[in-house]
């Protein structure tokens, strides 16, 4: 056997060597599978810690959100309480304002009546039978009226008006807060709460006695009508 070695020969290479590779290469090999798996390691653990982070920061935002909206809920309730309660003061104050009016005006202003009427007066017989007598005897004209509450008692026609007032103020007449010039104590001195009703401001005890009181000088003129409304001596001093 010739022992003739070509220049350009190559050791060989056994099987294993051939399918595993050169040693050298095999570290090539592992150095850069052990690089790629830490980095990968170090990849994962920081997208990891980024999920966590935004996790986290999602969850405060909700729970930041929830805490808005709770606070804005308990507001509008708190509102809506303010304005019912505001609502509930301003329909007691109209009711109150309301019965206010209502009694001040049923005390100041007196209900629409009738006036009072005269008393009607039914002579007796005698008396008819008396006046035809005095009108035959004499050409005089009788201006004499009976009042059917004093059993008959004839009084002067232009006083009979003056009269009827003395039995109306008898009736429904109200003490004077201040008396008149001619009565000296109020006890006596009696008028009416509605002037307008008798058509005079005068007193009792001065219709009686045919005195001028001075309540009358209220009235511009003799003729004047009373004014509606209660009587000023009930109210304040002439």
């Amino acid at each position: 056997m010739s022992s003739f070695t070509p220049i350009n020969a190559q050791p060989r290479e056994s099987y294993w060597s051939v399918v595993m590779g050169s040693s050298e290469e095999r570290c090539k090999h592992c150095d850069m599978a052990y690089s790629l798996g830490c980095r990968c390691d170090d990849e994962m653990k920081l997208k990891k810690e980024e999920e966590a982070a935004e996790k986290a920061e999602i969850e405060a935002i909700k729970a930041g959100t929830e805490a808005i909206i709770k606070e804005r809920k308990a507001v509008r309730k708190k509102r809506k309480a303010i304005v019912k309660e505001n609502e509930a003061m301003a329909k007691k104050k109209a009711t109150v304002k309301e019965e206010t009016e209502a009694a001040a005006q049923s005390d100041h202003e007196a209900p629409a009546r009738a006036a009072p009427k005269r008393p009607v007066v039914q002579e007796r017989a005698s008396v008819k039978k008396a006046n035809a007598k005095r009108v035959g005897s004499s050409s005089k004209v009788n201006n004499s009226m009976p009042c059917s509450r004093c059993n008959g008692k004839e009084y002067n026609k232009s006083n009979i008006r003056d009269h009827n007032k003395v039995h109306f103020l008898e009736d429904e007449g109200v003490q004077a807060v201040f008396p008149c010039k001619c009565c000296k104590t109020t006890s006596k001195c009696i008028v009416a709460r509605y002037p307008e009703r008798i058509e005079t401001y005068a007193c009792q005890s001065c219709l009686r006695s045919h005195k001028q009181c001075s309540f009358n000088g209220l009235k511009a003129t003799r003729y004047e009508p009373c004014k509606p409304g209660e009587h000023p001596a009930l109210l304040r001093r002439i």
